[in-house]
């Protein structure tokens, strides 16, 4: 890029389209994302029980609530640190005598899974308008995303092949951004990190 001008960079990383930012610009370097797309966020509640509607009292139904926005940098530690703040803490005494705290789930694949969902999320406009959903139950953590897998691919294909990606430059400049790897290997890894702490894959 050595010889290129900024704006010939910035068309070439997929961040600028006729001197105009794109949506993965936005997305990545923008004050405020949702000025253009108000429900590009993410809703985080964490529920009693282990049902959506487990209580019948209203104001019990939600433990915690927070509607997340901002950059995907933004938006990925705000909800890592939701998720953290509402799943259980397990304080581990070593025969040193030396603390160590261990959460409900392994921090590798809740990122992982957080990565996932604000990477390939589908960003087309007619989803625009539908966030990203966190619930954290009592026996499990559900984040979905807008969109179906790409290509005539099933979800067991996940982390078996070497899927079609939606978002192509929004990966690559994340891989620089949130150190994302974008080399297929975040299902793996989290199918591997729960079963060494004894959770179902």
């Amino acid at each position: 890029f050595a010889n290129l001008s900024k704006n010939n960079v910035l068309e070439m990383l997929g961040l600028s389209r006729n001197n105009m930012p794109t949506l993965t610009c936005l997305l990545l370097f923008g004050k405020y994302p949702q000025e253009i797309a108000p429900l590009l966020t993410i809703n985080c509640v964490k529920i009693k029980g282990n049902e959506y509607i487990s209580s019948k009292k209203i104001n019990e139904r939600f433990l915690a609530n927070e509607s997340i926005s901002g950059t995907i940098s933004q938006m990925y530690s705000l909800a890592f640190r939701f998720i953290t703040s509402n799943i259980k803490i397990t304080t581990i005494i070593n025969e040193k005598g030396n603390r160590k705290d261990k959460y409900e789930y392994p921090l590798t694949a809740i990122r992982e899974i957080l990565l996932n969902a604000l990477i390939h999320r589908d960003y087309s406009y007619m989803v625009r308008s539908i966030p990203i959903s966190i619930i954290i139950y009592d026996n499990r953590i559900e984040i979905s995303n807008p969109g179906s897998i790409l290509g005539n691919y099933k979800v067991e294909d996940l982390g078996k092949e070497y899927l079609p990606i939606r978002n192509a430059f929004l990966c690559r400049n994340s891989e620089d951004l949130l150190a994302s790897e974008n080399r297929h290997s975040g299902i793996l890894t989290i199918i591997e990190d729960m079963k060494k702490n004894d959770l179902f894959p």
